[in-house]
Order: structure tokens, then C-alpha cells, then sequence
């Protein structure tokens, strides 16, 4: 869908980390690229855990270490809160912080 929301010049290099996210090994890359991209959610669904077996573990373990944090989950999906980007209210509802 990002090639419908944004120009050609913009999809570009965000496209590459996007990529490069999946398929990098390590763990402190893919915080660089949350922390380039401004992400504050991870979605990993079906397709992720298909196509990138190795990405969604280094993902658990950073939940692990308290790097994400996971607000939804079900057999088939896990989201993931970048720790500072969003606030849980009280009615247990995360939100742009």
C-alpha cells in the first residue's frame, strides 16, 4: 500500500530498510532501522513468519530483553510497541505518546 500513499522518490530508500529489516541479522540494525523509520509498532502476521522465520526470532528475543514490547497476540500474530513511542492508558489502550 506504500506505493499508493507516497511519491516514487520516497518509496525508494524506505523501501530498501524495510527489506534490509527483515532479512538483516542483527538485532542493534533492526533497532536502527525502528529508530530511522520512527516506528512504534511491529506487525508480524502470517506472512513475516513465512517469509522470515529468523527476523520474527531476533524479535522475540528483543521482547525478551525489553526492547519491544508485545501488546497483541494470537496464534497467528504478534504486535510489537516500541518502548517510548506509545503510551498505554488506563483503559489499557496504547496511543502516540
Amino acid at each position: 500500500h506504500e506505493g499508493e500513499q507516497r511519491y516514487d522518490d520516497e518509496l525508494g530508500p524506505r523501501n530498501q530498510l524495510h527489506q534490509e529489516f527483515w532479512t538483516t541479522g542483527d538485532s542493534q540494525r533492526m533497532q536502527q532501522i525502528i529508530a530511522q523509520l520512527d516506528i512504534a509498532l511491529v506487525y508480524v502476521g502470517q506472512l513475516e513468519q513465512y517469509l522470515h522465520p529468523a527476523a520474527v526470532a531476533k524479535l522475540d528475543q528483543m521482547a525478551q530483553q525489553g526492547l519491544l514490547t508485545p501488546v497483541y497476540r494470537n496464534e497467528r500474530t504478534v504486535i510489537y510497541a516500541v518502548p517510548g513511542r506509545l503510551v498505554q492508558t488506563e483503559a489499557g489502550y496504547y496511543v502516540p505518546h
